[in-house]
């Protein structure tokens, strides 16, 4: 279940929260903005079936670099997350 999966990723340190404002992520707990070459995403969980949309929803932990700001990064169907700017982060986890 998704909860399961947050409050596990909680535990490990990805305690921030992100959210996608145009082609960079936005961690409203720093104030701070980062660049498609400034994080990393660590893990990709999928759930195809979720209780607050009815599609599916991603859930990225995601890694800042240069200051090792750790947290999750949500993707449901009403929120479109830039393919190009996250492509190269996400390759690896789509082959």
């Amino acid at each position: 279940m998704i909860e399961d999966v947050i409050s596990d990723l909680h535990r490990r340190g990805f305690t921030s929260n992100f959210t996608l404002l145009g082609d960079r992520l936005f961690c409203p707990q720093t104030q701070s903005f980062f660049n498609g070459n400034q994080f990393e995403i660590i893990e990709v969980h999928s759930f195809d079936e979720d209780y607050m949309s009815n599609g599916q929803t991603i859930v990225y932990a995601v890694e800042c670099i240069s200051n090792a700001i750790r947290g999750i990064l949500f993707q449901n169907p009403d929120f479109s997350i830039s393919r190009e700017m996250l492509s190269k982060k996400l390759r690896k986890f789509w082959k």
